[in-house]
């Protein structure tokens, strides 16, 4: 019984580096060229520059570069909660005053 588990166990493995290879034969030939066709060109010095721009946008708001992401997040959605809270605000005042 163990022995027909193992060919089993064997014959699944066996399956799964067939499919592995299927698949990364399938990434090789049809969607590596398909990226690297719709990749726009950038150059080292775009490059060195988005990394400095990134770097100055994570000092300028005391975050560490791989935060900053969460960071603007956070701000943005602080943001429109401060803009609806200004809305609702100004929407009592306009209430208020019609009611008087």
């Amino acid at each position: 019984a163990a022995w027909a588990l193992a060919e089993r166990a064997h014959d699944l493995l066996n399956a799964a580096e067939d499919a592995a290879a299927a698949c990364a034969r399938h990434l090789e030939a049809e969607l590596l060229p398909h990226l690297d066709a719709s990749r726009p060109e950038v150059s080292a010095d775009d490059l060195d520059a988005l990394a400095a721009d990134w770097g100055a946008l994570a000092r300028k708001h005391g975050v560490a570069p791989e935060l900053l992401p969460a960071a603007l997040g956070t701000m943005r959605g602080d943001a429109d909660r401060d803009a609806d809270a200004r809305e609702e605000a100004a929407a009592a005042r306009a209430e208020e005053g019609t009611a008087r």
